[in-house]
């Protein structure tokens, strides 16, 4: 017999649970992250390893350890020109996923998911415009005090995978 508490409708509770980028990183690796994220965000394009060099945020060897501890750990993408592209949850690309910061400053996210999770990831509330992957349908929610609230249409609803099985998360948004 199966305890409630241990199910999400017909899924083993464990089975919908995944540990948070965030969690899997180191200190330095969490900070360097947050770094190129607003990078990323405050300049709208992929950043490069030299460019955080000259920022002088961190010493080069730690900023070396960390950069490829966040590739290592499938943390950030990397472009051609081994720039950092993708790191979760912010796209230097554009994406049909705009979130909009109670700070005011937008980026694309990486799928609608990555959106909703942005709030969590920079601690304010956010503003969402998306659209449906399966029909292009426009999609619009906010998450005010960690609740998505203001859904359009009403009746939008998320389709989970188990990202614990995937190790490519980006192929699969």
């Amino acid at each position: 017999m199966k305890k409630e508490s241990e199910w999400i409708g017909d899924y083993p509770r464990q089975q919908l649970t995944l540990s948070s980028i965030h969690s899997k990183l180191l200190p330095e690796e969490q900070r360097l992250r947050m770094l190129i994220m607003n990078d990323i965000i405050n300049h709208q394009k992929p950043v490069s390893f030299e460019s955080l060099v000259s920022m002088k945020e961190m010493s080069p060897e730690l900023l070396k350890k960390s950069w490829d501890g966040l590739i290592r750990k499938n943390a950030m993408v990397m472009n051609d020109q081994q720039e950092a592209t993708f790191v979760y949850p912010v796209s230097a690309l554009p994406t049909p996923h705009l979130v909009t910061l109670a700070d005011k400053r937008q980026f694309s996210a990486m799928c609608g998911i990555d959106a909703i999770g942005a709030a969590f990831t920079f601690q304010q509330d956010t503003s969402i415009s998306s659209q449906c992957s399966q029909c292009g349908e426009p999609i619009s929610l906010e998450v005010n005090d960690k609740q998505l609230i203001n859904v359009h249409p009403a009746n939008a609803y998320v389709l989970h995978v188990d990202l614990n099985q995937i190790d490519d998360w980006a192929a699969s948004c």
